[in-house]
């Protein structure tokens, strides 16, 4: 039975319940949903404040909003700008119009390299890997191979 079945279900005896009953009804909704989107969130880097305050928006917000994952690092179609993308994040200004499917991937290492050389890198709000990485600690990671 998916949520809205369950609703219609509730919807047809709701004369049978008391409103003291259908408000804990609803506490224990939330607690299930927020414990929901702790378990989605878990993979966040323990102690770090954005991360943290990125969980406290999300677990707090009325919006349906997955939670969000690193996808990768791309460089722009005319090679200007390397990316480190989560999967909310907007593409820079610069790109709006461009064909997302233009981007050409780069591995951690090339993108280290890329924005080591000066190449211009796009601002990360959450990090620039999968733990939240700063850019300096990603560059120091990869410059004994320069």
């Amino acid at each position: 039975m998916n949520l809205n079945d369950i609703l219609r279900e509730i919807e047809k005896s709701l004369d049978s319940y008391t409103i003291a009953e259908l408000k804990q009804f609803n506490e224990n909704f939330i607690s299930i949903i927020q414990r929901k989107l702790n378990d989605d969130l878990k993979y966040f880097t323990q102690g770090s404040a954005s991360s943290t305050m990125v969980q406290r928006t999300l677990a707090n917000s009325s919006r349906k909003r997955a939670a969000p994952k690193f996808e990768g690092y791309f460089l722009s179609p005319d090679t200007s700008v390397v990316w480190a993308k989560w999967s909310q994040g907007r593409f820079p200004n610069a790109f709006r119009n461009t064909n997302k499917s233009d981007w050409t991937p780069l591995s951690e290492e090339e993108f280290s390299n890329a924005a080591a050389s000066g190449k211009q890198v796009a601002k990360a709000t959450l990090g620039y890997d999968a733990n939240h990485s700063t850019l300096e600690s990603l560059i120091e990671k990869y410059s004994h191979n320069r």
